[in-house]
């Protein structure tokens, strides 16, 4: 035995001379171009990219040593180790391993025109927006749809509104130019109902409110036809701005917000002069000569007033649907667009970690290896020393 342990000493030594000599793809399972590292085990090809009419071949590279695994970039041949060349290979590198991973077809060729963050913003922007307008779905467009229809048609309502109102100021400026039998039909017309001095100036301002909801409708209306028109275009697979879908989906949220407001403040407007047109309808008939043509009107008023709270009442509730639709589309997209940015910037870092580690294999490797040899000569020599 005590000759054994210089004998065993000797191997390791030779062993370890012999394989610092030997040529490293002896280890290797393929032979890609480079020296490689001592024990390396195992060589994959993970990538192609071509810039400026080159082509870079990414490699990934297993050792025995973890921390002497990772990626090298060639070119010709040759290794790539400047950064300002690197950088563009892991941004196209990581924009395909992402384009692939969210199903996209030629992702390659599609990672082609990210040169940039810029560019990649604007492509993975592009893909958001494509994935919330395929989550939004055929039944939810047809919805919007709806509204914008349903703006035209309300919109013949308050027209029609509008015109009853203009008349019944009409009525009220004849009632206080007319007498009948010496008496003003204004002051005759007051006495018995004298809510009619307040619904005046209510049917004044009720007036403002249509058509200020008129004008919030037209701007609705151009909005949504916007976004249906750019729904459509994505549906058909035809190219849009996606740089302006943000502000466009936000632009029609907001006009949906603000026909809201208006409808439900003329619903309520409307709600209470219909009820007031009742009252004065009945308060009105015993009007001298004219008081049945009076209460006539005023009942016609009252009903139609009334009808048309009701279907802004009703309206409403669609109108914050279709918002929230439009809202969540553009949230969905927005989130979508950082995550996609988040995960290709991520993949860089890999890459760039993986490529330093790599950088620093080779000493790595041969530190280790020259520390176990300094170990198992110390040990070796204490081994002879005891005997």
């Amino acid at each position: 035995m005590g000759r054994d342990a210089p004998t065993a000493l000797l191997l390791g030594i030779v062993v370890l001379v012999v394989l610092n000599t030997l040529p490293v793809s002896a280890l290797q399972q393929e032979s890609p171009p480079g020296d490689g590292v001592l024990l390396d085990s195992d060589t994959d090809l993970v990538g192609q990219v071509t810039i400026d009419d080159r082509t870079y071949e990414v490699y990934r590279y297993e050792n025995f040593l973890p921390y002497a695994s990772g990626i090298e970039v060639y070119v010709d041949g040759n290794r790539v180790r400047s950064n300002s060349r690197l950088d563009p290979v892991y941004e196209r590198l990581a924009a395909i391993e992402v384009l692939e991973a969210e199903g996209v077809e030629n992702p390659a060729e599609r990672a082609a025109s990210i040169t940039s963050t810029a560019t990649a913003k604007t492509e993975f922007r592009r893909l958001a927006w494509r994935r919330a307008i395929d989550h939004l779905g055929s039944d939810e467009i047809d919805r919007l749809r709806a509204v914008r229809d349903s703006v035209r048609e309300i919109d013949g309502t308050v027209s029609t509104v509008l015109g009853v109102v203009t008349d019944t100021l009409g009525l009220i400026e004849w009632m206080k130019e007319t007498s009948v039998a010496g008496v003003s039909v204004w002051d005759a017309a007051t006495s018995y109902a004298p809510v009619l001095v307040e619904f005046e100036p209510a049917m004044r301002d009720i007036q403002s409110e249509l058509q200020a909801w008129q004008s919030a409708a037209s701007t609705t209306d151009e909005a949504l036809s916007g976004v249906l028109a750019t729904l459509e275009r994505v549906e058909r697979g035809e190219d849009v701005d996606y740089a302006a879908l943000t502000t466009q989906f936000e632009s029609a949220a907001n006009s949906l917000r603000q026909l809201q407001t208006k409808s439900d403040q003329a619903a309520s407007s409307l709600a209470d002069l219909s009820r007031t047109s009742s009252e004065i309808q009945t308060n009105v008939r015993p009007v001298p000569v004219v008081g049945a043509e009076l209460s006539d009107h005023f009942r016609q008023l009252s009903s139609i007033l009334g009808e048309t709270a009701g279907r802004f009442d009703s309206y409403s509730s669609a109108l914050e649907a279709r918002r929230t639709t439009l809202d969540d589309v553009r949230t969905t997209a927005t989130e979508k667009r950082s995550e996609l940015v988040a995960r290709w910037q991520s993949k860089q870092g890999q890459f760039r970690s993986a490529a330093e580690a790599r950088a620093s294999a080779r000493t790595r490797v041969f530190g280790t290896i020259g520390g176990t040899a300094l170990v198992v000569v110390l040990l070796g020599m204490t081994l002879l020393r005891r005997r």
